[in-house]
């Protein structure tokens, strides 16, 4: 089914873990939606059984989204993933605050590395008469996914800090939401929260005692903290090398349909010489063609996931010159014909 949003495919939304996807996943297969059709729709047929599946592109998390939302038909669905909230939807973020002594502790050490489960949103933090504020300002501008993103977020920050001090009664002093509620839910909020929850209002955030970070985590390990803060700060370090491959892809895409995605032309658009290009993917163990293609496939399965998308226009769309040449290449990256690709996801 195809979603409603018609918020296009934006370039500036990062990137994002894959896992932090499978709780809306969750939920959505909880309440009856087909979400392997949607995820095989996208490449990502197997983030059910492994769990992970890499870095996602932050316009494929969003779209990935909007399908899920657009199915479910759940006024609240992003307060209902949060009960599936798991350490690992926060990536290795999760294990660090698990092994920190107190909630503040856990919030200082994982700030840093907030980029790990993704480009969605930026959290800022703001203390002011033994209040705390805890704010998420979110990247992604999709109106069907928006309230569900920012509700999701705290109230899986609420959830999750709950299950770490071991105290299902931990509650806010208030939770702030910017958009309007939805009408007849506001109970469910009130119920989930334990506290008022107030709509319309400046920030998406939530408001606590300052007292309320000093509650200790139920089982901490700091020899196993410092283990995950290392890894973090490696990973950290490899997702600012892998950001330059990301670019390069942005540019790639940026160039389809044009027939200005060739690696000259893309190298222009970072600064670059051709050769300089070559070989900083060099010394990430990359290619320009590798890239390339990468790109070229993921455009071609969202294309095709489009009922009306004839091979014809996909071959131009790929900056193929003929449609014989761009079946080819697509069975020989792809394992399927373009065309069983497209009636698999459209059936």
């Amino acid at each position: 089914m195809p979603s409603r949003d018609n918020t296009p495919l934006n370039s500036s939304l990062g990137s994002a873990s894959s896992a932090a996807l499978l709780q809306y996943c969750f939920a959505a297969e909880e309440l009856g939606v087909d979400v392997k059709e949607i995820l095989a729709k996208f490449g990502l047929a197997a983030l059910l059984t492994k769990g992970d599946a890499g870095r996602l592109a932050g316009e494929v998390f969003q779209q990935v989204l909007i399908e899920l939302v657009t199915q479910a038909k759940e006024p609240c669905f992003g307060l209902y993933a949060a009960q599936f909230v798991r350490p690992e939807s926060y990536s290795i973020l999760g294990y660090i605050s698990m092994n920190s002594p107190s909630l503040k502790h856990a919030l200082a050490r994982t700030m840093p590395f907030e980029k790990l489960v993704g480009d969605m949103g930026q959290t800022q933090i703001l203390e002011a008469n033994s209040l705390v504020y805890i704010r998420w300002h979110c990247q992604y501008e999709a109106p069907s996914i928006l309230g569900v993103m920012v509700e999701n977020v705290i109230a899986s920050w609420g959830k999750f800090a709950r299950w770490l001090v071991a105290n299902e009664d931990l509650a806010a002093k208030e939770i702030h939401f910017r958009h309007a509620c939805a009408p007849g839910t506001l109970e469910k909020y009130q119920t989930f929260f334990k506290c008022p929850v107030l709509f319309g209002q400046q920030y998406d955030q939530l408001i606590i005692e300052s007292s309320l970070l000093e509650q200790s985590i139920k089982m901490p390990d700091l020899r196993l903290l410092e283990i995950f803060a290392e890894q973090a700060q490696q990973q950290v370090s490899q997702l600012t090398d892998d950001d330059y491959c990301y670019k390069v892809k942005l540019a790639i895409r940026d160039g389809l349909g044009s027939n200005t995605s060739n690696k000259e032309e893309v190298a222009q658009r970072l600064f670059v010489s051709g050769r300089t290009l070559q070989r900083k993917l060099e010394q990430q163990a990359t290619g320009f063609r590798q890239l390339y293609d990468q790109v070229r496939l993921a455009e071609a399965r969202r294309l095709l996931a489009q009922p009306q998308m004839n091979l014809e226009r996909l071959a131009v769309a790929l900056d193929f010159s003929d449609t014989s040449s761009m079946q080819r290449w697509f069975r020989r990256v792809a394992g399927v014909s373009a065309r069983n690709f497209a009636n698999d996801v459209n059936s």
